[in-house]
């Protein structure tokens, strides 16, 4: 799985999810948390898409402004979970 296909299905569920929201005008990098789409409630149905899409477990620590400020940022966390679990596995 690649950085940008994470990105591809995380900008899949924004638009599919988040109303008024003109996914084409949000880069890879552009600030979400500035942009202000995501309330509590749907902010933790986002967090169960990324771990039910991804199979991975979301550390409560790692779930930061810095981490899920942009789209890049988002992929890159769950890249190295993702990673992380591999490596647990085959030990």
């Amino acid at each position: 799985m690649t950085s940008q296909s994470i990105i591809k299905s995380l900008r899949e569920w924004v638009s599919a999810n988040i109303k008024n929201c003109s996914i084409e005008k949000i880069g890879d990098e552009t600030d979400l948390n500035e942009m202000k789409l995501m309330h509590s409630l749907v902010f933790v149905e986002f967090l169960f898409f990324c771990e039910k899409e991804y199979k991975v477990m979301l550390p409560p620590e790692e779930i930061t402004p810095q981490n899920f400020r942009t789209f890049k940022s988002i992929s890159i966390l769950i890249t190295n979970l993702i990673l992380k679990n591999s490596s647990s596995c085959s030990v």
